[in-house]
């Protein structure tokens, strides 16, 4: 169980009773261990900071942005928050608001990837022929790098490299 301070037990059950219609979406599709039988928290206080949502197995902390998380002094502190959590092993998976209302499936698909890669599951190849079993994962054939997933014309873009340009309606959706 990570450390969290105690007096922000009260504001996460004060957040828990008054989600947002995004919060309330993707909590409708991640509640009562729908992925990979995975159990995840809401309104988690981790540390100093309190979580959108938590899943410990898998390592995995999921923010939900709204348009004041494009303010520069609110993605300072987003980038602060995300570095205090990865320090404390989490890797951390954004969406916006709009992406959860309007693209469901594909921020579900995300989420399913990074259950994996948490969980170190090997992704299940399309077609298998002659029951050949994929080699299990391990240290090396995980990602040396973070990788960021994002929504971009409708679609789940993943890139390894962040040096690459990302497009102008690529909006943040990323590991970190």
């Amino acid at each position: 169980m990570k450390n969290y301070n105690r007096k922000l037990k009260h504001k996460a059950r004060v957040l828990r009773g008054n989600q947002t219609d995004a919060e309330q979406k993707l909590w409708s599709h991640v509640r009562r261990k729908q992925l990979l039988d995975v159990q995840f928290y809401r309104q988690k206080p981790i540390g100093e900071f309190i979580v959108d949502f938590y899943a410990p197995a898998a390592k995995l902390v999921i923010e939900l942005d709204g348009s004041q998380h494009l303010e520069p002094v609110q993605q300072a502190y987003d980038q602060q928050r995300s570095a205090f959590l990865q320090q404390q092993g989490l890797r951390v998976l954004r969406f916006s608001n709009l992406d959860v209302l309007q693209q469901i499936e594909s921020v579900m698909t995300a989420i399913f990837e990074a259950l994996q890669i948490g969980l170190k599951i090997p992704p299940i190849p399309p077609f298998s022929k002659g029951g050949v079993k994929q080699p299990p994962l391990d240290e090396t054939t995980q990602p040396s790098k973070p990788i960021t997933y994002g929504l971009f014309e409708g679609k789940i873009q993943v890139s390894d490299d962040f040096d690459e340009p990302l497009p102008d309606s690529f909006w943040l959706a990323g590991v970190y």
